[in-house]
């Protein structure tokens, strides 16, 4: 019986028999809690293994289990090629793309079944984004039966070097008229990808941080005013205990350590760096409900990774200098500029 839902992903011999792998064929195949009939299909290519090549265990166990399957194509097309040879062997199957250092939720499968039976139509995707014109789907995607148009993947290694696949299936989905969204659901519980300044990576944490943001912005049932400031570094301070380290110790190394730090202080103050400073300002005449909506605000900034504090007399002296006194400091009392 055919499957109601294909998960393919590919990998390549350095990656094979890594941790990473193992771990995730783990959750897609045994982890699940989902009543989804699915199948996980793992595709490889015999232009680069090579015709005979033996799996590594971590990979042959899993052969055991009904719902894995191996998929051997010639033809290394890289990224492509967790997703066309599966959609030409199961055309009416709907296609859950990953990547081999993805790990899944425990209700992953599901939801995005779930996902594609409310959009049976549309291409959905962790991430959905225009990039230089052509608007495409990032991250865990999912592809709907007919989905894509027909074009020849010669036209995929000339101008795309096998290299930028949701790029090329956004080109498809665009001649084909097929609808591009973000999935509603996020079915990443992790993400290790070996490359540091991997694009992909950077992409899903910006696409998580909005994400949250935009979660912080719906929670605020109150009007308030937004205001940015630039608070210029004071360092001074720190400048002067580096000097004193710096009479105090003999070792030229840490020495040079410490000359280096107080250059840095010395390019900050002669270039006029400042700190970017963000006021959430409101107006409120019951104590309980402002100090009430202060730490929620506190709280829904923290879940997105910001640091905020209630405002300090310092801060609000700092807002006044900045907006209504044209910069000019004042002590006891507001002098508004011509």
């Amino acid at each position: 019986m055919n499957p109601d839902i294909i998960v393919s992903l590919t990998t390549w011999s350095k990656r094979i028999a890594s941790p990473t792998l193992s771990k995730m064929l783990f959750r897609l195949l045994i982890q699940q809690d989902t009543t989804v009939n699915y199948k996980v299909v793992l595709v490889l290519s015999e232009e680069e293994f090579g015709k005979n090549y033996e799996l590594p265990e971590s990979v042959s166990l899993w052969l055991k289990e009904p719902k894995f399957e191996v998929l051997w194509t010639y033809e290394n097309t890289r990224a492509l090629k967790k997703l066309d040879p599966v959609m030409e062997k199961y055309p009416d199957i709907p296609v859950i793309t990953t990547d081999d250092d993805i790990l899944f939720k425990r209700d992953a499968i599901e939801k995005l079944y779930n996902a594609y039976i409310k959009y049976p139509k549309d291409i959905q995707g962790a991430m959905c984004n225009n990039f230089k014109g052509v608007l495409m789907v990032w991250g865990v995607r999912i592809f709907p039966p007919h989905s894509l148009a027909d074009i020849p993947t010669e036209y995929f290694k000339k101008y795309f070097k096998c290299l930028q696949d949701d790029e090329w299936n956004g080109i498809r989905a665009r001649v084909k008229g097929t609808k591009l969204k973000t999935c509603e659901y996020n079915p990443i519980e992790d993400i290790r990808y070996g490359e540091q300044n991997s694009a992909i990576q950077k992409e899903y944490i910006k696409f998580n941080f909005k994400n949250a943001l935009r979660t912080f912005y719906n929670l605020i049932d109150f009007e308030f005013w937004l205001i940015v400031a630039d608070r210029p570094v004071d360092i001074n301070l720190y400048v002067s205990q580096l000097e004193l380290h710096l009479n105090s110790v003999q070792d030229p190394a840490i020495r040079k350590l410490i000359v280096d730090d107080i250059q840095k202080a010395d390019m900050f103050m002669n270039n006029d760096v400042v700190d970017t400073e963000y006021f959430i300002l409101f107006k409120d005449d019951n104590t309980d409900s402002l100090n009430k909506r202060v730490r929620n605000l506190i709280n829904n900034l923290a879940s997105c990774g910001l640091i905020a504090s209630q405002t300090s007399n310092d801060d609000l002296r700092m807002i006044l200098d900045n907006f209504l006194n044209g910069g000019t400091t004042f002590s006891d009392r507001t002098v508004i500029t011509e």
